[in-house]
């Protein structure tokens, strides 16, 4: 990972139907060099090691390249809990 990638706090809303979302934009370093291509992103409950708690694939991967700066905008990051298959909340 390259050295200016740092994990982002995100202020989340109050759950609706079990599912909270960002309530504001969230905004990630400008890359110093291509990073690549991002794929995916993760919740982790620290700002260094700590757990990851979910992940999930990108609807769109981006490619991280110098002056692009990643975001993902206000209510585009959506966490919810899925029940199994007939199981209830």
């Amino acid at each position: 990972m390259a050295a200016e990638y740092r994990r982002q706090p995100a202020d989340l809303t109050e759950a609706a139907d079990g599912v909270k979302t960002s309530a504001t934009d969230v905004f990630f370093p400008e890359p110093a060099k291509e990073w690549g291509t991002v794929v995916a992103a993760g919740i982790y409950d620290e700002a260094r090691g700590g757990n990851q708690l979910a992940w999930d694939y990108l609807d769109e991967p981006m490619l991280a390249v110098p002056r692009r700066i990643a975001m993902i905008p206000r209510g585009g990051l959506r966490i919810g809990i899925i029940p199994a298959s007939g199981a209830d909340l």
